[in-house]
């Protein structure tokens, strides 16, 4: 699939910008279709034009980011944004450095500077998901009574800040199913991997409970609330 995916960016894909760019970039990343980097060369005019025209090249699902060339080093800094870029955004630098192929243009990959302290950038994802999955997702979830979709979400951010975690043991390009189980041998703190083992035993429970067991699905997201604040809080005091 990754190789049809390339011969068609080469032969169909971006045919009305390349003429302005210095690079075309695809990267691939654990949790989704990956997404294109665009670099746009510093004398383009009508750059809004242009990012419109990547965004119609670019498929259903998949990220498109655009800067110009003065602007590359933009990538790089950590930004405080929403619980549903956060992720991306910290890794982003690292998947284009690191996971990333060179469809047109230059190959500019040498040029992306990374963090060279991922504590920061593990700092900059706690204190997004405190925020928001505490002022927004948990109790929207809980008040609508969503509460094995919101055990999911928890799930799922759990293992998004275990990735980022792992960028403090030098891992960046993790597949999503092999997350856990580096987390599990290269985490050096035994109650962060106590609480995800208490969390995946919450997420087996209530796969395995009936739909109509209202109370048991209750029960099991206050619980999962509980062990997502726990995580975070032991998140802040990781060394590594």
């Amino acid at each position: 699939m990754r190789d049809t995916l390339i011969s068609r960016i080469k032969d169909e894909m971006f045919t009305g910008v390349r003429q302005f760019a210095v690079s075309i970039l695809y990267y691939s990343q654990p949790f989704g279709k990956g997404g294109f980097l665009v670099v746009f060369r510093d004398d383009v005019e009508s750059f809004i034009d242009l990012v419109s025209k990547a965004y119609l090249s670019t498929p259903p699902s998949m990220s498109l980011h655009c800067v110009r060339y003065k602007e590359l080093f933009e990538l790089s800094m950590p930004a405080h944004t929403t619980i549903g870029r956060i992720y991306e955004s910290l890794h982003l630098p690292f998947w284009l450095k690191n996971n990333s192929l060179v469809v047109h243009g230059d190959d500019i990959r040498r040029e992306i500077d990374v963090s060279t302290d991922p504590r920061l950038l593990l700092d900059a994802h706690v204190e997004v998901c405190t925020h928001y999955l505490r002022n927004h997702t948990i109790l929207d979830l809980l008040m609508r009574n969503l509460h094995t979709r919101l055990i999911k979400e928890l799930d799922q951010q759990i293992k998004y800040l275990m990735a980022t975690m792992l960028l403090m043991h030098q891992e960046s390009c993790v597949e999503a199913e092999t997350i856990p189980s580096r987390f599990e041998h290269l985490c050096t703190d035994n109650q962060l991997k106590n609480i995800r083992s208490e969390f995946n035993d919450i997420v087996r429970r209530i796969d395995a409970t009936h739909a109509t067991d209202a109370g048991t699905q209750k029960q099991s997201a206050l619980e999962a609330v509980w062990l997502f604040e726990r995580f975070i809080r032991s998140l802040r005091d990781y060394k590594g």
